[in-house]
């Protein structure tokens, strides 16, 4: 027996794409949007990543968190080798609406580093 492929009605990205080399972002969006049902939502919460430079960190982007467990405190983070551009809303809202997404809703956070949700449809 075959699998049976359904079509996504709402997939959810976290912090993935900041993973992912940019020469693959748009195949990515692409992909995304040929396997969304028509009115179905993709949510991307991610990073914003500068671009690489010759500073003592810039070749590498760290983030650092927090989760607060009911016994205990646990701090960690993890880290990726930067980019030639920056990885941030705009990047991806261009990428977005390229790729036949409408956007949604992007909302903007500051914490100790960049981060940024992201709701995009397919008309």
């Amino acid at each position: 027996m075959r699998p049976t492929l359904s079509l996504w009605t709402v997939p959810f990205v976290l912090k993935r794409l900041m993973y992912m080399p940019p020469s693959i972002h748009r195949k990515v969006f692409a992909e995304a949007y040929r396997v969304l049902q028509p009115g179905g939502c993709w949510l991307i919460w991610d990073a914003v990543v500068p671009a690489a430079s010759d500073e003592p960190e810039g070749k590498r982007f760290t983030i650092y968190l927090r989760t607060k467990l009911p016994s205990e405190t646990i701090d960690y983070g993890y880290s990726i080798a930067r980019y030639d551009r920056v990885l941030d809303p705009s990047y991806y809202v261009a990428l977005a609406k390229d790729c036949g997404f409408e956007v949604i809703a992007l909302k903007e956070q500051n914490l100790p580093r960049k981060t940024f949700f992201l709701e995009l449809r397919r008309p």
